[in-house]
């Protein structure tokens, strides 16, 4: 019967489930969520942001300073005048840049901060500027880990649920740790 379902969601439901108390105590609380009328999924990400596109004048940099020059008080007040409740944000997708600092990965993947992971704490900074206008933050991140990048597949090997699982949840879990309650959900 597994075998019937998304590889990716059995990951991120068996990462959930193994983790489960990383996450703020309170994450079964969804009150404040089903009162929201609407909020805005934001995929900020490498292969989107920093390439030759309309959204970033068709500026190419390193993610390092893609992630620098992320105007966070702009952000924030775009979000309000929307009158979203809530911001769910892109941690990571499908390949090794990350938008917050990451220990763990840095250390499985041997990535120095500022190249896959940037110097900025991006994602408690965007938190702060929603906090100040009443908005909600959670987190977006894959279930199969940064599978595009060739470099690691060795340490993040998606073709077995059994060896992306392992280290993909440590990367997971630093994230959790990072921001407890900061975040209102995944």
């Amino acid at each position: 019967m597994l075998h019937l379902i998304n590889k990716p969601i059995i990951i991120f439901l068996a990462i959930l489930f193994l983790y489960k108390d990383c996450y703020a105590q309170d994450w079964h609380k969804t009150d404040w969520f089903k009162n929201q009328k609407y909020g805005i999924l934001i995929h900020y990400i490498n292969r989107f942001q920093n390439a030759k596109m309309p959204q970033n004048e068709g500026k190419v940099t390193s993610w390092d300073s893609c992630i620098m020059g992320f105007n966070v008080k702009k952000f924030a007040k775009d979000v309000a005048e929307t009158g979203a409740g809530y911001v769910i944000f892109t941690t990571q997708q499908n390949d090794q840049f990350f938008s917050c600092p990451n220990d763990t990965f840095e250390k499985l993947s041997g990535y120095k901060r500022g190249t896959a992971t940037p110097r900025r704490d991006l994602i408690n900074e965007i938190y702060l500027a929603l906090k100040a206008r009443g908005i909600k933050l959670m987190l977006y991140v894959t279930g199969n880990g940064p599978y595009k990048d060739q470099s690691i597949k060795k340490v993040f090997n998606d073709s077995s649920m059994k060896t992306l699982i392992t280290p993909w949840s440590k990367v997971l879990k630093d994230i959790s740790l990072r921001y407890k309650s900061k975040i209102k959900g995944w």
